[in-house]
């Protein structure tokens, strides 16, 4: 007795159990991109925060009044000497990532960036404490986070706004 010719191929449920397996890679896939870029945005803030810590520092050791300054592509470091603010070089942090925005909020009012004549954003005592409250936020495509201080000299930094 012969047995019937079976046909060769796959099955419907086959085919969907594939299809469904991919989807679940793909959307663990772009899950993984997601949070890759957070991480690179929460990393670039946390290398702020330590910028603004080191540079509160240098003002408590030079028993100076430092600044920093919030521009469109860059933060500059600032120092209130001779009746007006200098730049000054500090550590590596010059420019700012191109994909990255940023707004600053001081004593709750958003500022635009200053213009030359203006009183940085962020004024450190020689205390190391800051003049005034306020708040640095990032934002990029893949998400926000920020750098928060008061006036009593703790910073803060904010993931995932």
């Amino acid at each position: 007795m012969t047995s019937p010719s079976r046909s060769t191929g796959f099955t419907l449920v086959e085919v969907v159990v594939v299809i469904l397996i991919m989807a679940l890679l793909a959307g663990l896939a772009v899950g993984s991109l997601l949070r890759m870029g957070n991480r690179n945005l929460d990393n670039f803030v946390e290398r702020v925060d330590v910028w603004v810590a080191s540079l509160a520092d240098r003002a408590v050791l030079e028993g100076s009044v430092y600044g920093v300054r919030v521009e469109t592509d860059r933060l500059r470091a600032l120092v209130w000497f001779d009746e007006r603010w200098h730049e000054v070089e500090h550590d590596a942090l010059r420019s700012l990532p191109t994909a990255i925005e940023i707004e600053l909020v001081v004593d709750g009012q958003v500022v635009t960036p200053p213009s030359d004549d203006e009183l940085p954003a962020l004024v450190l005592m020689p205390t190391g404490t800051p003049l005034a409250a306020g708040e640095m936020q990032f934002r990029s495509a893949a998400g926000a986070a920020g750098l928060r201080w008061d006036s009593t000299g703790l910073f803060e930094i904010i993931y995932g706004r």
